[in-house]
């Protein structure tokens, strides 16, 4: 994904604040990553969209991506929202 889709650094690095160790590691996280990480799970229901989807309770694996599957959905539409998209 390009940095413009992900809606820029949440959290822009410049010379003066650059906190990054032995050269390793980006610009920070995007603000599409920010809105993903501040989405509030609980009204999606995760479980029960997974239980009517497929008809059987999710393991761990099968839940942690439908959560983050949710989380980019919203951070989409609320970058979309900003026209962004």
């Amino acid at each position: 994904m390009d940095q413009q889709k992900g809606g820029g650094p949440a959290f822009p690095v410049t010379p003066d604040n650059d906190v990054r160790t032995n050269g390793a590691g980006g610009y920070g996280m995007t603000l599409r990553d920010y809105f993903a990480a501040k989405c509030e799970i609980a009204m999606y229901a995760p479980g029960d969209i997974f239980y009517r989807t497929y008809g059987r309770n999710p393991d761990a694996t099968e839940l942690a991506a439908l959560i983050a599957e949710i989380r980019f959905i919203e951070a989409d539409a609320m970058l979309a929202a900003r026209g962004e998209s």
